[in-house]
């Protein structure tokens, strides 16, 4: 579960509306897309392109080795995308990561 949304990366390195229409018309030859197995389609924007979660919220781990409170990382082009969020350590769990593949 998300919450606390932020400004995602394309917002914050200046693409706009025009950037998205312009995408979304643009038909890209069959020959230049790339021949990635994946879920993302790589020639659009997801709906919820302008903001990404602050705060994820991880529950369902039976080992609680994930579970937790995640934060954003306000680190900027250290990771693609800047997606990268962080749980805090305390002295019964380290400090994780997590990453996404936008």
């Amino acid at each position: 579960v998300g919450s606390d949304p932020c400004p995602s990366q394309r917002i914050q390195v200046g693409l706009d509306d025009v950037a998205y229409d312009t995408l979304k018309s643009h038909k890209a030859m069959k020959a230049f897309i790339p021949n990635i197995k994946s879920r993302n389609n790589h020639t659009t924007y997801h709906p919820k392109w302008k903001s990404w979660p602050g705060t994820i919220v991880v529950t369902g781990d039976k080992t609680d080795r994930v579970n937790g409170t995640y934060q954003k990382l306000r680190c900027q082009h250290t990771v693609v995308h800047s997606a990268l969020w962080r749980r805090d350590g305390s002295s019964s769990s380290p400090s994780m990561y997590i990453y996404f593949k936008p």
